[in-house]
C-alpha cells in the first residue's frame, strides 16, 4: 500500500497546498521510512520461512540505488535510478513471496510424509 499511496502523495505535492512534500528533507525521511517498511515486510520471510538472502539482496540494492539517485546530477538519471531501485525493491517483495510459498509447500509435503511414515498400516 504505501508503494503506491506515497508517490501519490508526493505528485499531489506539485499540484496542490502540500508543497511542502518535495522538500528533500521529506524525500528522504520516506526513503528511510520505506527501507524501514519494506525490511519489516521480509525479515519475517526470511527468518521464518526461507533463510535465503536473494530478496533481501535485491531490496538492499534497491535502496543503495534509490540513495544514490539523490546525488545524481540531472533529473533525468535521479529518474532512471529511482525508478531502477524501486523495481528491484517490488521485485525482492515477489521474490520473497514467492519463497515463502515454496518453503510452506515443502513443509506441507514433508509434514505429510511424516504423518503417512508414523501412521500404522
Amino acid at each position: 500500500m504505501h508503494c503506491l499511496l506515497v508517490p501519490m502523495l508526493l505528485s499531489a505535492g506539485l499540484f496542490s497546498k502540500l508543497s511542502f512534500l518535495a522538500h528533500g528533507y521529506v524525500e528522504e525521511a520516506v526513503i528511510v521510512l520505506s527501507a524501514i517498511l519494506a525490511l519489516s515486510s521480509l525479515l519475517p520471510g526470511y527468518f521464518r520461512h526461507h533463510r535465503k538472502f536473494t530478496a533481501l539482496g535485491f531490496c538492499i540494492a534497491g535502496f543503495v540505488i534509490i540513495t544514490l539517485s539523490r546525488m545524481a546530477d540531472t533529473a533525468f538519471w535521479e529518474i532512471a535510478l529511482t525508478t531502477s531501485g524501486a523495481m528491484l525493491v517490488a521485485t525482492a517483495h515477489m521474490i520473497n513471496h514467492q519463497t515463502c510459498k515454496q518453503a510452506d509447500v515443502r513443509r506441507t509435503i514433508q509434514q505429510q510424509q511424516i504423518r503417512s511414515r508414523d501412521t500404522p498400516v
